[in-house]
């Protein structure tokens, strides 16, 4: 419906001609005023922090990582990142709903169909609101990549350009979702999505190369064989194209040619063997099956190695929106670090999760994973209870859990500063990556992990700090203590003298600053 504005005042209209032309000339632009998520609501009273359940802990190998599942609005589980894990994580994964109208997508405890007037724009000011928050998280060599179809791709490119910047953009990656598209009355048969794949900073940015193994067509060109193995020629000289006007010629081997590698390269080459004449008379470069590791995978992904789902396959749960565990180990091994911090905070059936366990057996590795998600209902099962929580059980890997929970706001910002310090410990026990509790007292709190120590000091009154520095001067390893303090600038360091190797940290002033900049309280 069109707005009336002839009942508008002269101050009123001037407020509109302001917001439209503060509204920028390129780009998306939506309506936020309408698409309000219960979220918002929720904050406006209240500050998340986490709750770790004991009970649902799964406890394996004590040597290998120890991996992160959150339960709750992954907006509240961003924010509590935000402060935990700002710039640590370095591959974020997300298969968000794609917003098909066909019940996939909930906004406030609604599903959204295809009738709904402001259906685009809510699904863009959920994600833009995520998105946000999930950039912070990333480190400076960090990647991510979305799961998306063709309804709301070209909306997210705009609003993955905006908020991560054009400069950053890596590749739009086609993958193959079936082997059976199903036919269509007016359009070809759809088997392919898109994963948007964006860097934090492009320069910074390392992929590790992926290869695929040999099929029978690539395989092919190694038709010659001698008794190093089968092999294929590779060009030395310049041919078609490559022959332009400014290329040197130079001779090699008695043949005058416009060659594309250098004499000294050429010459390492013919010392090494590698050389080989064709029948021709040109001389080119052997290329030993054995040294290569495969084909290397573009930006196409339709080999056999990502296989789709079917109802048939073993690895499918029944989870409506699950992906190939293919698909994410690939993803995964993009990054090169071994001990890479992954994030998925549209969880699902927990794929993520159990592809980073398998990378880390295929190659020894070290990383760990965050995943987050509501217990929200999902085909015939809870996402968690159902789908998640089992299928991370049934695989052995090592988790912690948490739940959002929430701290009342009040008119009295020390009295807020004072809960808050009482109940985010969890949330310092997951900054510091330390979770063992050595002692507990009703003025302080130690935890130790792999040699590192971390102390938490909850009173206003420093007359217990005495035996705290005693307990962690017994103590060995690297050490940090997080203290509680009303003062905004930080602690006081007349109270702290003479503590030797102890990284001292205020709190919760820092937390609360984080949260200004989410909640705006």
């Amino acid at each position: 419906m069109a707005n009336d504005y002839s009942k508008l005042s002269k101050e009123e209209l001037l407020e509109v001609i302001k917001k439209l032309e503060s509204r920028k000339k390129y780009g998306l632009v939506w309506d936020e005023e309408k698409t309000k998520e219960q979220f918002e609501k929720e904050s406006e009273n209240a500050l998340p922090v986490l709750k770790e359940v004991k009970s649902k802990e799964i406890i394996t190998d004590p040597e290998k990582p120890i991996n992160i599942l959150i339960e709750g609005d992954n907006y509240h589980a961003l924010s509590v990142l935000n402060y935990t894990h700002q710039g640590k994580i370095d591959v974020i994964y997300i298969d968000p709903p794609y917003n098909t109208g066909n019940r996939d997508f909930v906004y406030n405890d609604d599903y959204i169909d295809e009738e709904d007037t402001y259906r685009h724009s809510k699904w863009l000011s959920f994600m833009n609101k995520r998105l946000r928050l999930a950039k912070n998280l990333l480190s400076p060599s960090g990647i991510i990549l979305i799961s998306i179809d063709t309804i709301e791709l070209a909306q997210l490119k705009i609003l993955m350009d905006e908020i991560f910047g054009e400069n950053n953009f890596v590749n739009n990656i086609v993958w193959k979702k079936t082997n059976s598209p199903k036919a269509q009355a007016n359009t070809l048969g759809n088997q392919h999505e898109y994963i948007l794949f964006y860097a934090k900073d492009f320069n910074q940015l390392k992929i590790q190369p992926v290869y695929r193994s040999f099929d029978e067509k690539s395989l092919k060109p190694y038709s010659y064989e001698d008794k190093k193995g089968r092999f294929r020629l590779i060009e030395l000289e310049a041919q078609g194209s490559q022959r332009t006007a400014d290329r040197k010629k130079f001779k090699f081997k008695g043949r005058i040619a416009p060659w594309l590698y250098s004499l000294n390269q050429l010459k390492q080459w013919d010392k090494e063997g590698l050389l080989y004449i064709t029948k021709h008379g040109r001389i080119a470069k052997k290329q030993y099956l054995a040294s290569r590791e495969g084909i290397l995978v573009s930006d196409i992904w339709i080999d056999d190695e990502i296989r789709p789902l079917q109802g048939s396959s073993k690895e499918y749960t029944g989870f409506l929106s699950q992906k190939p565990l293919s698909l994410l180990k690939r993803i995964i091994k993009l990054h090169p670090s071994r001990q890479a911090t992954v994030l998925d905070f549209f969880a699902g059936s927990g794929t993520t999760g159990i592809a980073t366990e398998l990378v880390n057996k295929d190659d020894g590795g070290a990383r760990r994973f965050i995943l987050c998600t509501y217990n929200r209902e999902n085909g015939n099962g809870k996402i968690i209870d159902d789908y998640l929580y089992p299928r991370i059980k049934k695989a052995k890997i090592r988790i912690k859990y948490f739940v959002t929970t929430f701290i009342k706001r009040s008119i009295n910002k020390d009295n807020l500063k004072i809960r808050i310090t009482q109940q985010c410990t969890e949330m310092l026990c997951l900054r510091e990556g330390i979770y063992n509790e050595k002692k507990k007292t009703s003025d302080y709190r130690i935890f130790e992990q792999n040699s590192r120590i971390m102390a938490v000091y909850y009173s206003l009154e420093r007359k217990e700090l005495k035996s705290l520095k005693k307990d962690l001067d017994k103590m060995k390893g690297e050490k940090i203590l997080y203290c509680f303090t009303l003062d905004p600038l930080g602690l006081d360091k007349n109270d702290f003298e003479g503590w030797q190797g102890v990284s001292l940290e205020p709190i919760p002033q820092k937390i609360l600053d984080v949260y200004e900049d989410i909640y705006e309280y």
